[in-house]
């Protein structure tokens, strides 16, 4: 039977994310990291801004979270958004992004 590309690019998953004491969930497109954001990150020179490449492709990845407003309204993760928050805050979403995508490793006793 074939596979639509449609189905392999629109794959998400929920995940659980601890930055700055606060614990909060991310939805995130799982085949969200291509050739194509690759190759950007490669091509990033030291004049480059690469935090602000690296909110591009976060923004990119992220369909939905559970952070809102004061009022408790929801807050879309736009680039714009993710441009305000801090190095600190934007590396504990990468990093619960790449554990979740990490193949698990098999514990294997002899």
């Amino acid at each position: 039977m074939p596979i639509k590309l449609s189905d392999l690019t629109k794959q998400v998953k929920t995940i659980p994310v601890k930055a700055d004491d606060l614990e909060f969930h991310i939805t995130y497109k799982t085949n969200f990291y291509t050739p194509k954001v690759e190759a950007l990150v490669i091509g990033l020179t030291e004049d480059d801004a690469p935090l602000a490449a690296n909110v591009k492709i976060l923004a990119d990845a992220l369909v939905s979270w559970d952070i809102t407003d004061d009022d408790g309204n929801e807050i879309k993760p736009t680039e714009e958004v993710l441009s305000q928050l801090g190095v600190g805050f934007l590396s504990a979403v990468f990093q619960a992004i790449a554990e979740a995508s990490s193949p698990k490793k098999v514990n294997s006793e002899s």
